[in-house]
């Protein structure tokens, strides 16, 4: 799905009046890194039906963008992080003879 501009403000205006994130969407504002929140949320999601992280959103109630938020970083820092672990699951499948 490509999210438009009124997608995103949709879905923020509906937390802001619900107050916190939920089952479907949860904000991160991770401005400068991922920490461990966001890959809990990552597995959360994974072992539910799904749901859409939203990156460089402030959590403490207003849902407005982090500032410093800087979409590349974070993206390079999601894909590295995507990488290492592919590497290390073609590791794991190697030695397994899986």
């Amino acid at each position: 799905m490509m999210w438009t501009n009124d997608d995103i403000a949709e879905v923020l205006e509906h937390l802001r009046v619900q107050g916190n994130d939920d089952a479907r969407f949860e904000a991160k504002s991770c401005a400068r890194t991922i920490g461990t929140s966001v890959w809990e949320s990552v597995s959360a999601f994974a072992n539910t039906k799904g749901g859409v992280l939203l990156l460089g959103i402030s959590e403490d109630g207003d849902f407005s963008p982090v500032p410093g938020f800087d979409a590349n970083h974070i993206a390079f820092a999601v894909h590295g992080w995507y990488g290492r672990w592919q590497s290390a699951r073609s590791t794991v499948d190697e030695s397994s003879g899986v």
